[in-house]
């Protein structure tokens, strides 16, 4: 059984002189694929009845398990640099359609610093928080050039809410994803400044604005899949990624990036950063991994934005080629970066957002999730998690 969907739903309020009310929200997914999931916390029924089973984990994800203190043919694994993304256990689909537009015609090069869409490079320094800074880059990257902020990092390395240590053990997009969805930040960096070494913040800070939408790319499945991600850059600005980061795979003469390893299936990523533009002719002898003594069989790189600060690479710039396998997964970019003004109230049951995923035989199925309003409010946005593009749904609410 393949699993294609995750929802989890939650109802965003505002204050109204309406009475209390229970609130039952029903939500029903129309699928164009095999498989419907809901969150484990959610009642459920499906249009047959098959047996309701469980998702499978993501196989990256359970290799980098086993596998994280194993060698690779001798490679090393080790780096002078910190680094910090861990794969998710979340499957996701493997997909050639979404959002994002493919198959079109871009520029043969984009480069974001031209734009005024990139706020300064940061330094994570000695933290495992890589993940951290490239989704906030993506947040206050969205925001410009209408609003120039500094996110606090040190408030999502801290207070991400998972079984991970905040300095050591690092972390992924979805976290990222369900920091923001429930609230708990944006905060500024200004009321919890960065530091390396600190494991607490406050959860009472201002939050400073609501982000109400995630999108999450489909990995890359060739060296030349590349559109889904430039149309990103190019609509939302920088966009997170990760890959694997090896000290070897780096040309300090040239800034440039190119792992060898022909996909990284036994550890999973290691580092997240944005790809903030590309350079379809970027030359492939810029490249060289000294391990396998490799250049790439072509021309081509994206141009992406560390966290190292700007002693690192092109002022904290550096290219990594399209021929590099590991680059391109776990891609995602914020957007509907708004006024926490808009709605006052958040219900939810899902503060950890998607972590794990329940599903029938059937490409329809529905959900429901029942809330008691704390005060006269009325219902003014529905939320939910879809992982399948093109995905259809009807919303019904009932008091």
């Amino acid at each position: 059984m393949q699993f294609n969907l995750i929802v989890t739903g939650g109802i965003l309020m505002k204050k109204t002189s309406r009475t209390r009310k229970i609130l039952i929200l029903s939500v029903s997914l129309i699928l164009s694929l095999s498989n419907v999931l809901t969150p484990l916390n959610s009642v459920s029924a499906a249009t047959d009845t098959s047996t309701l089973s469980e998702a499978p984990l993501n196989e990256n994800f359970l290799n980098s398990k086993k596998n994280k203190s194993m060698a690779i043919e001798g490679k090393q694994t080790g780096s002078k640099y910190s680094l910090g993304h861990v794969t998710s256990p979340l499957k996701l689909p493997s997909t050639k359609t979404s959002t994002f537009k493919k198959n079109i015609s871009f520029p043969a090069s984009y480069d974001l610093r031209t734009t005024g869409k990139l706020t300064p490079i940061r330094n994570q320094s000695t933290s495992g928080s890589c993940w951290a800074f490239a989704s906030l880059a993506s947040i206050e990257s969205d925001l410009l050039t209408s609003e120039n902020r500094d996110f606090s990092e040190n408030n999502l390395k801290n207070n991400h809410g998972f079984d991970l240590d905040a300095n050591t053990q690092g972390g992924n997009l979805p976290m990222s994803t369900a920091y923001t969805a429930r609230w708990l930040g944006t905060i500024n960096e200004s009321d919890d400044p960065y530091n390396p070494t600190s494991t607490k913040s406050s959860t009472t800070l201002p939050v400073q604005k609501h982000v109400q939408d995630v999108l999450w790319i489909p990995d890359r499945t060739t060296y030349l899949d590349n559109d889904s991600i430039k149309d990103a850059v190019t609509k939302y600005g920088a966009v997170y990624t990760s890959m694997y980061w090896e000290d070897s795979s780096y040309d300090s003469s040239t800034n440039s990036f190119y792992n060898a390893f022909p996909g990284n299936v036994y550890y999973g990523n290691n580092h997240a950063v944005n790809i903030v533009g590309w350079d379809d002719n970027y030359d492939k002898n810029n490249f060289y991994d000294s391990y396998y003594n490799k250049t790439p069989e072509a021309n081509g790189a994206f141009l992406v934005r560390n966290s190292w600060g700007e002693s690192f690479g092109d002022g904290g710039y550096f290219y990594i080629s399209y021929y590099d396998e590991n680059v391109g997964v776990e891609n995602g970019v914020f957007d509907a970066v708004e006024s926490t003004t808009n709605y006052s109230t958040n219900y939810q049951y899902d503060p950890l957002g998607c972590v794990s995923s329940l599903g029938y035989s059937s490409n329809t199925a529905w959900y429901s999730n029942v809330f008691t309003a704390s005060s006269s409010e009325e219902v003014s946005a529905v939320a939910f998690y879809t992982l399948a593009a093109n995905t259809s749904y009807e919303v019904s609410i009932y008091f």
